[in-house]
């Protein structure tokens, strides 16, 4: 709400309703998760939310390690109620700067570094390594990243500079420049990339 208050309500899979209830407690009303919240985003079953102050909290499934809490939990459970990840208070408070699929989340700073955990089979974390990390890594030095949006599987598209959505098609406009965290399946050779490419 405007108010910074966080309401959830519906199917409770995983907990990822934040309301530290059973897998199968279903909700059919608002209700309020505590704090004073900036942002919230929603993949699928995974919650990833930034406070006003700052600080990144994560509910929801955690078998991978998605939710960075530095544990998992097994297959079918979940963490039902909002845990802060780290310590930090610089987690970028707007929505496009946090994204990430079931398996695996990545969120930017407010100094402009990319940080990314979770399931890395297929390179997913984006710095060049193919183990899974359930806590934030950075991914590589870079302190210009600007915008995440999900792209087709486990593909994460950084926009840098200006582009059109326009009938379900991405238009860049000509000589701007974006940059990919994805994997690519190539029939030849079976290559996943796991490092950001710069793509023209």
């Amino acid at each position: 709400k405007t108010d910074g208050t966080l309401w959830s309500w519906g199917t409770n899979e995983w907990g990822k309703l934040g309301l530290n209830q059973a897998n199968d407690a279903n909700v059919s009303s608002p209700t309020q998760i505590p704090g004073t919240w900036a942002i919230v985003y929603h993949e699928s079953q995974k919650v990833a939310a930034v406070k006003t102050d700052g600080t990144l909290w994560m509910w929801g499934p955690n078998h991978n390690g998605q939710l960075g809490l530095n544990s998992t939990v097994p297959y079918g459970n979940g963490i039902s109620s909002p845990v802060q990840v780290g310590s930090d208070t610089t987690w970028s408070k707007t929505a496009y700067k946090i994204n990430g699929s079931l398996s695996e989340t990545q969120v930017i700073k407010t100094d402009g570094t990319l940080w990314a955990w979770g399931s890395n089979v297929y390179g997913q974390v984006g710095n060049s390594t193919r183990s899974s990390y359930s806590s934030p890594v950075q991914v590589g030095s870079d302190t210009t990243w600007n915008r995440l949006v999900q792209g087709a599987g486990d593909c994460v598209i950084e926009v840098i500079s200006l582009c059109m959505l326009r009938s379900f098609s991405l238009y860049l406009i000509p000589f701007y420049i974006f940059y990919a965290i994805y994997y690519i399946y190539n029939t030849n050779n079976n290559l996943h990339r796991t490092i950001h490419q710069q793509i023209y």
